[in-house]
């Protein structure tokens, strides 16, 4: 079920680097994307897939991976994701930002969710070095990294915390390391409706 397949889905900074994931297995999460909606049906995001040891050293320094948890510098070695799938926006297609984020929002979660069903987990990051990466990847000047999705076996036990309406939602670490990534209540997030007479 989606709604299972969207709590297993959360934001993995860990991995066991030995699982390879392979070529095909990231190729169809695109391929799942693919068929996914597209605001107008441009279709204007296009991938680059990853999962090589010497294209995902291009990729992993320009990560800021201290965004995600204050002081966390990235996941060490023996702990790095495996693949990447980096989103690319091609402006040429679709130049207006507010309808581009309506695409990648909707590819992206697409192929994380097809990642956990295949046993996966990974992380979705935006705050990263555009430029540098744009240089490694050799791209057009047209074509605008967006969005790296993260990827490997998941190496980290991660705790969903329910919290009010006021409370933080920032994720930290307890003492013995745990991941707690704090959600809102159902109740909180559906509004009250009542249509006027």
């Amino acid at each position: 079920m989606i709604r299972d397949l969207s709590k297993q889905n959360r934001s993995y900074t860990c991995f066991n680097q030995s699982a390879a994931v392979p070529y095909e297995l990231l190729e169809s999460l695109v391929d799942a994307a693919r068929y996914a909606p597209s605001c107008l049906n441009i279709q204007p995001l296009r991938y680059v897939i990853s999962c090589t040891e010497r294209k995902n050293q291009k990729i992993f320094p320009a990560i800021n991976w201290n965004v995600l948890l204050r002081g966390y510098d990235g996941p060490r070695e023996g702990q790095k994701p495996m693949a990447y799938i980096v989103l690319i926006a091609d402006k040429g297609l679709m130049p207006e930002d507010e309808m581009m984020w309506i695409d990648i929002g909707i590819s992206a979660q697409t192929m994380m969710l097809a990642a956990v069903e295949q046993g996966l987990g990974g992380c979705m990051i935006a705050n990263f070095d555009k430029a540098a990466l744009a240089r490694e990847l050799r791209l057009e000047k047209w074509y605008d990294p967006v969005l790296i999705l993260a990827l490997g076996k998941p190496n980290e036990r991660i705790f969903l915390d329910y919290i009010n309406r006021t409370d933080a939602t920032e994720f930290y670490r307890d003492r013995e390391g745990y991941l707690h990534i704090p959600k809102r209540r159902l109740e909180d997030v559906i509004l009250p409706f009542e249509p006027k007479d």
